[in-house]
């Protein structure tokens, strides 16, 4: 978090000087920043924190903050059909709120100055339609889970990261944080009854 580091706080201090001088006339008032909203659904408690809802030309924005590496202008397209934006926008429009769009606030901390762009997040009309019917489905596979998986230190490993980026396969990983080099495989469960250990040998 940077607390007692000299080096993140000279660094917050650039990005913020220079994200306040890029947008010195800004244009958005806010309403809510950094807010949970929450709802109930199949008897669970649903729930998305908005970075910031506020208003622009008389309409109601959802804004998100993203640092990013490369600013580029596909960057808004790229989160169409991304579930936090859409849980987001879902949930603000079920607390009454009109949001009419929905943006990316990027920030690229290259040097010498950094880079901001504002980019509007075109929502899939198909994927939004289906965001409820989803949820309600990935609900219920969680209370299964719960129920013959009282103990929750003995469930299932959940592996919808990688379901998401590369689809559904046979093999179910764990892995364990190393400082220096990230995320290390430890071992992997074999569609079946075996097991890859760290040996490299199926147990």
């Amino acid at each position: 978090c940077g607390i007692g580091r000299q080096d993140a706080a000279v660094e917050a201090l650039r990005i913020y000087d220079a994200y306040q001088a890029h947008y010195q006339f800004n244009t958005w008032q806010p309403i809510l920043v950094e807010h949970q909203f929450v709802v109930e659904m199949e008897g669970e408690p649903y729930s998305a924190r908005t970075d910031l809802l506020a208003v622009e030309a008389g309409q109601v924005v959802l804004i998100d903050h993203k640092t990013i590496r490369r600013l580029s202008s596909n960057i808004g397209r790229s989160y169409r059909t991304d579930r936090q934006m859409m849980t987001g926008l879902a949930l603000a429009r079920a607390h009454g709120y009109d949001v009419r769009r929905v943006i990316i606030n990027a920030l690229s901390k290259e040097w010498p100055e950094p880079r901001f762009e504002r980019y509007d997040v075109p929502i899939s009309e198909v994927a939004y339609s289906r965001l409820g019917q989803d949820t309600r489905h990935v609900l219920k596979q969680m209370k299964a889970v719960r129920r013959e998986y009282p103990d929750p230190m003995n469930r299932p490993r959940n592996t919808d990261s990688c379901v998401r980026k590369y689809g559904v396969c046979g093999v179910a990983g764990t892995r364990v944080r190393n400082r220096t080099v990230g995320w290390l495989p430890i071992e992997h469960v074999v569609a079946g009854d075996e097991v890859l250990g760290p040996d490299g040998r199926y147990h």
